[in-house]
């Protein structure tokens, strides 16, 4: 909407080259991803980037939590995270490609166990095609109710700024 009315005033003449203008992130193009690593590095990193969140200040990768008796797990990606409460506001789960409907049912009912384990308001998956965001309901994350991102949307200015509002309190 902001950019139709920027480009409204300069159809009606006025200068509109000292007003803000959107941001929004190029994804990187002629890239190859050949496994869960590479769509870590490059493409999700490269966007938590944008969003100005640092790798061991604002998220940390594969931070162990204690389930169990002596048992560990590692969620790919942690965010507002605290170590000592072993608590993060939101996780990510990176998976290559979440091909069909088990596939992301798998990775969500993984991604849920670290979530409700690290009491998570949100709860993401990511693959090759863009990322599934989930909002805790209550007590527990609803499989059927996300919003989806694909990661050639997340160029469009509002796509950018509504995963980042969601992201970055």
């Amino acid at each position: 909407v902001y950019n139709r009315l920027l480009c409204l005033l300069a159809q009606k003449g006025m200068d509109i080259s000292s007003l803000p203008k959107l941001y929004a992130p190029k994804m990187p193009e002629d890239i190859i991803l050949s496994n869960e690593h590479d769509v870590e590095e490059k493409l999700l990193i490269p966007l938590l980037e944008t969003f100005n969140l640092k790798q061991g200040k604002d998220y940390k990768r594969q931070m162990g939590i204690h389930v169990g008796r002596g048992h560990r797990v590692f969620p790919d990606f942690v965010i507002d995270y605290n170590e000592s409460e072993e608590s993060a506001r939101i996780i990510i789960e990176a998976k290559y490609d979440m091909a069909t409907r088990k596939d992301v049912e798998a990775a969500f009912n993984q991604a849920r166990s670290y979530a409700l384990n690290l009491k998570t308001s949100i709860l993401i998956l990511c693959d090759i095609k863009g990322l599934l965001v989930f909002n805790k309901y209550g007590d527990d994350f609803n499989k059927t109710m996300y919003r989806s991102y694909a990661w050639c949307e997340i160029e469009s200015p509002d796509s950018y700024a509504a995963l980042k509002n969601r992201l970055c309190l």
